[in-house]
């Protein structure tokens, strides 16, 4: 006997629901950060930066975001000025943190608040995975 979801040619499974959207991935956005004063009186480009910053998150890499100043227009379709006000705007507000200091030869690195952290063990930096989010932005 067919159940109801595969009479209906759903079958329920993850997998085919990944297939239905052209293997695209995607990252849910909290509505209370999108919908918060703080979010809303941020600069368009650190929107930009937030969202770009938003789409390179994979649930397992949080704290190993990286935004290279030297490819902020290639990939943030900003001048590295500009990206860098950003990013600066961004952690004063509390969406990001830096995990690493960028130097010589090397990117900062930076976490989304909104979401917990993940463990993080490279080259200059060693984190710990949280099991929930910091939300700093809230507290600002």
């Amino acid at each position: 006997m067919t159940g109801y979801a595969e009479r209906k040619g759903r079958s329920g499974k993850r997998s085919e629901l990944k297939k239905s959207i052209n293997d695209s991935t995607f990252t849910a956005l909290r509505h209370d950060v999108i919908n918060s004063p703080s979010f809303l009186g941020l600069s368009n480009s650190a929107k930009v930066a937030f969202l770009h910053l938003l789409a390179k998150y994979n649930r397992k890499n949080n704290g190993d975001l990286s935004a290279p100043l030297n490819r902020a227009k290639e990939y943030f379709n900003l001048s590295s000025p500009g990206l860098s006000v950003a990013l600066k705007e961004l952690e004063q507000n509390g969406f990001i943190d830096t995990t690493r200091q960028g130097g010589k030869n090397q990117c900062s690195l930076y976490a989304l608040t909104c979401f917990p952290l993940n463990d993080v063990n490279k080259a200059g930096i060693f984190l710990k995975a949280t099991d929930r989010p910091s939300d700093k932005w809230k507290k600002t």
